[in-house]
């Protein structure tokens, strides 16, 4: 393989993995959505002790005599104790949890530096939260604010809004997502019965 190929794919590798960037647990490992609260979050330069670099000690003469150079855009990395205080979707434990990933290109936190609950959507490779707020004195989650927010089973959660401007509240998620899980099971079923 020509060199500037080994090298062109090094270095998307290395992309690849920084675009990524972060660990989640087994417990994380697949889809969950879950009401949290942040507890800490904690930043640590590249090349500090709990933040290794990614690239240092990379360097290395290849075998026809040039660099091989490791590039990163990375910001340091940035470590997230929450609790989780209710399951609407998913295997995660209550209790508390770590979130662990590395600073992107474009700076700061995955979560909020804040205390107030949240609701959180993690699936593998994927993250987001959305502020819940107090309305009329319902807890509402403002469910419009997920960048992507699609469940696997397809589920919009930002289209569950639809009796709200921006939020649903979360007792209506929770019957809304419970009505969709309820015809879902109805749905595979009936194909069992079917098959037999």
């Amino acid at each position: 393989m020509p060199l500037s190929k080994q090298i062109f794919k090094s270095i998307k590798i290395l992309l690849c993995v920084l675009s990524w960037g972060w660990a989640i647990t087994a417990a994380q490992a697949q889809e969950s959505l879950f009401i949290a609260t942040v507890q800490r979050v904690t930043l640590e330069p590249r090349g500090g002790q709990f933040c290794p670099d990614l690239c240092e000690g990379k360097e290395r003469i290849n075998s026809d005599g040039r660099n091989q150079v490791c590039v990163s855009n990375d910001g340091g990395c940035d470590h997230t104790e929450y609790v989780v205080n209710k399951v609407l979707l998913g295997e995660i434990p209550l209790g508390a949890h770590k979130f662990d990933t590395r600073i992107g290109e474009w700076g700061g936190t995955h979560f909020p530096v804040s205390n107030q609950p949240i609701l959180v959507h993690m699936k593998p490779g994927s993250i987001e939260w959305v502020p819940i707020v107090l309305k009329d004195g319902r807890k509402r989650a403002k469910v419009k604010a997920f960048r992507y927010g699609i469940l696997e089973d397809g589920t919009n959660l930002r289209a569950l809004a639809y009796d709200d401007e921006d939020g649903v509240a979360l007792d209506t998620l929770v019957e809304r997502l419970s009505e969709k899980n309820d015809n879902h099971l109805l749905r595979s079923q009936s194909a069992s019965c079917r098959r037999s």
